[in-house]
């Protein structure tokens, strides 16, 4: 597996280069799993291993974009490798901004949910009655929420 920051001799290999391109598709779908299983915290550690491969990802694209005869020069296999490695990422990209979206969809209208739900309990208005009394059925409340909405 790459890791850390790629040499210059790296980000010129294409067996390389494809074998990031793999651990990136990789780590999306590992990523995408754990948002559709609701799993977002779980999530987070892959941050780190998805930045370092992204970093590799585009220091291999630009130094191949200034040296296109790597690619020119390569045997058909090797590009047929990398061409399929990108159609992959490609597709996982696609499916990991999808379930990212649906994610932050659901945080925010769960957090839309608990805010309609703490007003609806505290607007009925103050605690005291009109002889200084405690309103008990207008008391602050809490709410419970189940983090899996």
């Amino acid at each position: 597996m790459t890791t850390g920051t790629p040499t210059t001799e790296q980000n010129l290999d294409p067996l390389a280069f494809i074998e990031t391109v793999h651990n990136l598709t990789e780590v999306m779908d590992q990523e995408v799993t754990l948002l559709n299983n609701m799993q977002i915290h779980d999530s987070a550690p892959l941050q780190d291993h998805k930045s370092t491969l992204v970093n590799s990802y585009e220091s291999s694209v630009a130094a191949l974009k200034d040296h296109p005869d790597v690619l020119t020069q390569a045997d058909e296999k090797l590009r047929a490798m990398l061409t399929d490695a990108l159609t992959a990422l490609n597709r996982a990209a696609v499916r990991n901004a999808t379930a990212l979206d649906a994610a932050k969809t659901a945080h925010e209208r769960m957090m839309q949910a608990v805010s309609k739900a703490m007003q609806q309990k505290t607007a009925k208005g103050t605690g005291y009655s009109r002889a200084g009394q405690i309103n008990r059925s207008l008391r602050p409340g809490s709410v419970h929420v189940n983090h899996c909405l």
